[in-house]
């Protein structure tokens, strides 16, 4: 049986997987589509010295296995600052 701990840290772990989206192949695939990658297009919206609160994160998680996973189902949602509002 795993610790408290031991859970702690694999769910961290899963979580900067999940937070990398597609990877770096899927944000050079963007890139070649002329796009950047959607939290690189959040980090320029968004208020730099305010929390992004991101929704989500775990949605379809362990689902699509064909897809090789979808992390986050393929979408980002969140709250967050624009220009203090």
């Amino acid at each position: 049986m795993s610790t408290l701990l031991e859970l702690t840290e694999m769910l961290r772990q899963r979580e900067q997987t999940l937070l990398q989206g597609g990877g770096e192949s899927g944000a050079e695939r963007q890139r070649k589509l002329g796009r950047l990658p959607v939290r690189e297009r959040l980090t320029l919206l968004l208020d730099p010295d305010r929390p992004f609160l991101e929704l989500g994160l775990w949605a379809a998680e362990g689902m699509y296995p064909e897809w090789g996973n979808v992390p986050a189902a393929g979408v980002v949602t969140g709250l967050g600052w624009i220009e203090g509002h």
